[in-house]
């Protein structure tokens, strides 16, 4: 697996205009090639634990001749990349994916529940800052006054 990237952005809008704006952006790398197995077990392990398959078919599935896998069952040797190749058919290989998986979605729902919560923590501060009341910024759009317009006449700006 590699590693995933959600970016999401998060807008908080009121009545007088966008007062928040946030962006979340995760990278997670849930599992690397740093995690493959150290120890592998042998060439005969494998095969035990495989059944003892007949040679043709393990060599269909490497993708090497009969004659290979037999002379690996008679020295009882095989390369590391063979051997790990046949690891993940093995209910030993299939247990560590299982878990590994099961860990990585533990991490992302862990992962989501702390980002809701942040949520919803800055949606109680803009709320706080909501509530402390409107004063009026600098670059605040003018309000026309109510009443028709008149022609020739300054946005902004009544008779008296």
């Amino acid at each position: 697996m590699s590693s995933y990237s959600v970016a999401a952005i998060y807008i908080v809008a009121t009545p007088c205009g966008v007062v928040g704006l946030v962006r979340f952006e995760v990278t997670m790398q849930l599992y690397s090639i740093d995690q493959a197995p150290k120890y592998v077990p042998m060439w005969p392990a494998l095969m035990d634990e495989l059944c003892s398959p007949r040679p043709t078919r393990v060599a269909r599935v490497l993708g090497i001749s009969p004659r290979t896998v037999r002379r690996y069952n008679r020295t009882g040797q095989a390369p590391r990349a063979i051997c790990l190749a046949l690891f993940w058919l093995t209910s030993w290989g299939r247990s560590q994916v299982h878990t590994q998986a099961h860990n990585d979605a533990l991490l992302a729902v862990a992962y989501t529940r702390s980002l809701c919560e942040r949520i919803e923590h800055l949606e109680a501060h803009i709320e706080h800052l909501v509530t402390i009341g409107h004063f009026g910024a600098a670059n605040e759009p003018l309000r026309m006054p109510p009443g028709p317009s008149r022609p020739g006449a300054l946005p902004g700006i009544t008779k008296l």
